[in-house]
């Protein structure tokens, strides 16, 4: 990931229930620049550089949206791990 924000302004009702979220610009190895969103984790955890992998999430029968997750399996919600590897 290239670099990241985090929203904390209303400029959409659509997007109210989410305030705030984050913005990120990930650098795909084809090197496509693709912005979009880091979904479960806390925005005090995410930063430029962090390895992300794509997740398709359904938002209607006919869109799908491409965000992101942390590649590190051990830094997922329900991992049982913290942030540094040590079991919670």
């Amino acid at each position: 990931m290239l670099s990241a924000s985090l929203s904390t302004l209303l400029n959409c009702p659509t997007f109210e229930s989410k305030l705030p979220y984050n913005v990120v610009d990930v650098l795909l190895q084809e090197g496509v620049h693709f912005v979009s969103e880091v979904l479960d984790c806390p925005p005090e955890e995410i930063r430029a550089g962090m390895t992300v992998e794509a997740v398709f999430v359904p938002a209607s029968d006919e869109i799908t949206l491409v965000k992101f997750r942390r590649s590190d399996p051990r830094l997922r919600p329900g991992s049982g791990t913290d942030s540094e590897g040590a079991a919670r």
